[in-house]
Formats: C-alpha cells, sequence, structure tokens
C-alpha cells in the first residue's frame, strides 16, 4: 500500500464457498488471471421531470431499488481443481452460492450470493487454457 492509502490492482483476491468436512467455508478460487469487471453497486434513478417543468432540469428520484451487477473474472482453468469444479457445478445449479470478493491489500471484502451466469473456457495458440467466468449477485452485499 503507497502512503495515501491506494493500491495497484494487483493481488485481488475471489472465494466460493465450499463443503471442508460438511461445513460451508469460503475457499480461495485457484489460479484468477483478472478480475476485470469487479461487482458494482447500482442505486436506480428515475427520471421524474414533471411536463411543467421551467427550467428544463431533470429531476432524479431515488426509487429504492439497488443491485450488485455481473462480474468477469478469467480463470487459468485447471479441471480438477476443487474451485473449477465448484464454479461448473454452480453453473448447473439454480442455488446461489456465497462468494467474497477481497481487494488488493485485502481492506475491503465484499461477500454477496450469487449464480455462475457464463462460463467460457479459451485457448489461444499462444496463450494458456483460460476460462472466462461471469458471475451474477442475487441480492445485496451480506454484512459481516
Amino acid at each position: 500500500m503507497t502512503a495515501n492509502g491506494v493500491h495497484g490492482g494487483f493481488g485481488l483476491n475471489v472465494e466460493i464457498t465450499l463443503l471442508v468436512g460438511g461445513v460451508p467455508t469460503l475457499t480461495t478460487v485457484a489460479n484468477v488471471l483478472d478480475g476485470s469487471e469487479l461487482p458494482e453497486i447500482e442505486k436506480y434513478l428515475v427520471d421524474m421531470t414533471p411536463h411543467t417543468a421551467s427550467s428544463g432540469d431533470k429531476v432524479w428520484v431515488d426509487s429504492g431499488k439497488k443491485s450488485l451487477n455481473s462480474f468477469k473474472m478469467v480463470l487459468g482453468w485447471d479441471p480438477e481443481d476443487t474451485t473449477h469444479i465448484a464454479i461448473v457445478s454452480e453453473f448447473g445449479s439454480p442455488t446461489p452460492l456465497e462468494f467474497a470478493v477481497i481487494s488488493p491489500g485485502a481492506e475491503e471484502t465484499l461477500k454477496f450470493n450469487a449464480l455462475v451466469g457464463k462460463i467460457g473456457r479459451v485457448t489461444k495458440q499462444e496463450g494458456g487454457y483460460q476460462c472466462d467466468v461471469t458471475i451474477q449477485p442475487v441480492g445485496g452485499l451480506i454484512t459481516p
């Protein structure tokens, strides 16, 4: 960490819930190469500008709805790794699992329940065997 508290992007940690000895445990997903689009927290605003508005300025109102948007991570894919097997299993399941995204420096943790929305394996001739995984949170943040 630098003196003003900012970090580079290296050091992201993503965790998925696995059963360890029968106990649900957040476990680090192996080989995360990139977490290019971490979950955005979005508040839905509504344009409520009346036709009679003399200024022409939009009037925005908080709708009361919020959303954790989907995000993508790129994995160095290992089909025999337990966390990668869990991602494939979650893709086939209608039941969300708890995930956590931990910032570089471990100063911020976002926990949420989510479904795996997309799995896209990629194999380029001059690259490694990778998998693009899209995670869709299904509610708000879980507070510790």
